[in-house]
């Protein structure tokens, strides 16, 4: 049985392991400071234009107040500043190169302009998708008809709720690959269980005024004397 080794042969041998550790995981000077370990811990707007990828994010103001940003498989994710200094995780998918958002409390909202040309993008989307099936006619007149409904009445509980197992709303209004984005975009239906419902939150007033916009975008691209449908 070997003697144990003595103390200062020990101390040593800690020390040179202490050394071996520093010298491993040592930062590369040539590395910024937000950027080790490959991660983004200082981020904000000055790492992304630091890293050149400012042309491979989405436009906006949400860029001076956010943190860990990517675009991954067309959702931009990243961490976003609230007006009480805290950063809250965010995500949105994106519809179009063009499109630009701002951060409102630590949420992606999409500028006026993008908005607006998102609608048109998904409403046309909505058609294409509608067109290759086989109801498109009846695809057309529901999806207008929930618009209207909620523009005329979009305090109405009925109206800013869709049962995702009815038939005909299976059938008509959420069979195109498109259809949910765009009931969330167009009209903010989230999924809630086996249903679509308005968040009690929105206001009736913000909810007509997203209706009329997405109105004009539908029969924009959708118009009614449009006999391909």
């Amino acid at each position: 049985r070997r003697p144990p080794p003595p103390a200062f042969a020990s101390r040593r041998r800690d020390d040179e392991l202490r050394e071996l550790a520093e010298a491993l995981f040592a930062p590369d000077p040539d590395t910024a400071a937000g950027d080790l370990l490959g991660g983004r811990t200082t981020g904000d707007r000055d790492w992304i234009l630091a890293r050149g990828e400012a042309g491979s994010l989405p436009a906006g103001s949400w860029r001076d107040s956010a943190r860990a940003a990517a675009v991954v498989d067309g959702v931009l994710e990243a961490e976003l500043r609230t007006r009480d200094g805290d950063w809250r995780r965010a995500s949105v998918a994106l519809v179009a190169d063009d499109d630009a958002f701002d951060n409102l409390d630590g949420l992606f909202r999409r500028t006026p302009a993008a908005r607006a040309a998102a609608l048109d993008t998904l409403a046309a989307q909505l058609r294409r998708d509608a067109l290759a099936g086989p109801v498109a006619r009846e695809t057309r007149r529901r999806h207008r008809k929930i618009i209207a409904n909620l523009l005329a009445d979009p305090a109405n509980p009925k109206f800013r709720l869709l049962n995702a197992h009815n038939d005909i709303v299976k059938r008509a209004v959420l069979a195109p690959p498109s259809a949910a984005r765009w009931l969330d975009l167009a009209l903010g239906f989230l999924p809630d269980a086996d249903r679509l419902r308005v968040p009690d939150d929105d206001a009736p007033d913000d909810l007509a005024d997203r209706a009329r916009t997405a109105l004009a975008a539908f029969d924009r691209a959708w118009p009614l004397d449009d006999h391909s449908s």
